[in-house]
């Protein structure tokens, strides 16, 4: 995800270099033109072209590398520390009954309650604005189901309904944060708050129901 980002950053930042050279370009010929008073030939025009392109590719690389240092040197820390929570999670999440404020199926037993998870649909492109706003949600997860409590609403999804999930990372107000992106009933969803937990929680359920995310 990172690396896709990080492309996507950098083809969209090449496309406006090559207009800007375009640009850069044509008003170069016209001002030297100008001066000199005569149709430019092919070896100035080229060593314009060469000139310009060198100059918009400094100062656009300068721009990146001092939008982005902070950002990527904390995103290497935080792969590191991702590391060694991805391992400690993985030895220590148990799967143990909790009780709940509502009354389940008698096959049916939840071993993960949480009321501070942050929802957001994938295709919010305003993760970041966003964030402060955002009404933290309740999330269970039971052995049959995920359900989800927003605004006195609850959402349920089978497990076997869930095709996808991972653990991700959002860089949110100058910070990369653990997430989860979940796919269910063709909806994919950011979560955001004891992402590693939940991760594991499912995870080990899925693996004791055999079921196949």
């Amino acid at each position: 995800m990172v690396i896709k980002i990080i492309f996507q950053v950098l083809v969209n930042k090449l496309f406006n270099t090559i207009n800007k050279v375009k640009t850069l370009f044509f008003y170069s010929l016209i001002v030297l033109q100008s001066i000199r008073g005569k149709r430019m030939n092919i070896k100035d025009a080229y060593t314009i072209i060469i000139i310009v392109t060198w100059l918009v590719s400094f100062l656009i690389s300068l721009f990146l590398y001092l939008i982005f240092k902070n950002k990527y040197k904390k995103l290497k820390l935080y792969l590191n520390l991702k590391k060694d929570n991805i391992n400690f999670f993985r030895e220590s999440t148990i799967l143990n009954e909790i009780e709940i404020k509502f009354e389940l199926p008698r096959d049916e037993s939840c071993y993960l309650y949480n009321n501070e998870i942050l929802l957001y649909n994938y295709k919010n492109k305003n993760i970041n604005k966003n964030f402060k706003n955002n009404e933290n949600i309740e999330l269970y997860i039971t052995n049959k189901r995920v359900l989800l409590l927003i605004q006195d609403i609850y959402i349920k999804y089978d497990l076997k309904q869930i095709s996808n999930y991972f653990l991700d990372q959002k860089y949110i107000n100058g910070e990369w944060i653990p997430t989860i992106v979940l796919t269910m009933n063709k909806e994919k969803y950011i979560l955001i708050n004891n992402s590693y937990l939940i991760y594991f929680t499912l995870l080990k359920i899925m693996e004791k129901e055999n079921i196949n995310g």
